[in-house]
């Protein structure tokens, strides 16, 4: 039974919850930068929705799709939710800012715009100068998730609920190197190792 089928109110209201949620930790974070109600104990209020939203994700991703017949209409579906949003907001704001600093490569090298078109440049300004001014980092990730999906699939069939614990050790690995991290802020595999866990509660 696909999610559709079997939707929970209660699960999009999580999700909606957890992206307004980090919305109003980024604006927080502008507006009041070093007050105590960003944080808590063992971590922050941004970190925590992002882990939450992925761990959502994983567990919808699979009720929606827990075959996939066709990677070319699986792609397809995928890009068509979640990239034409993104390009008409980013084509908004490309515009006025390069009409505000009278020239198109104020991002950096022109040829990493490609990074912009596929919807990770937030992801890649860790690592290099690119034109990242909408989204948030994350989208990169959820691209990525999204990406290999069909791979996470099968390694679900053939190591059950062993892919949890393997995903969670390179994850940890990945903690102590710095290419997998965003500029200090969070890491790439620990957000796969989330999103693996939504699919993996499902398991009977």
């Amino acid at each position: 039974m696909t999610y559709r089928a079997s939707k929970s109110y209660g699960i999009s209201l999580a999700r909606i919850v957890c992206a307004f949620g980090i919305l109003v930790y980024h604006y927080m974070m502008h507006a009041l930068a070093d007050s105590p109600l960003l944080t808590f104990a063992n971590g922050n209020w941004g970190s925590l929705f992002v882990f939450v939203f992925f761990l959502i994700s994983g567990y919808v991703m699979y009720l929606s799709n827990p075959e996939i017949p066709s990677l070319k209409d699986f792609y397809k579906k995928r890009i068509l939710r979640l990239m034409p949003m993104f390009w008409m907001v980013y084509l908004v704001a490309f515009i006025d800012i390069s009409l505000g600093n009278y020239t198109l490569s104020w991002g950096g090298k022109p040829a990493t715009i490609i990074f912009s078109i596929l919807g990770i440049d937030g992801l890649m300004s860790g690592y290099m100068p690119t034109f990242y001014i909408v989204g948030e980092w994350f989208l990169g990730v959820i691209i990525l998730c999204n990406l290999f999906y069909p791979l996470f699939l099968k390694l679900f069939d053939k190591m059950k609920i062993w892919l949890l614990p393997v995903a969670g050790v390179l994850a940890v690995i990945a903690l102590q190197i710095p290419f997998f991290d965003h500029r200090n802020h969070q890491n790439v595999m620990l957000c796969f190792a989330v999103f693996i866990a939504g699919r993996t509660h499902i398991l009977r």
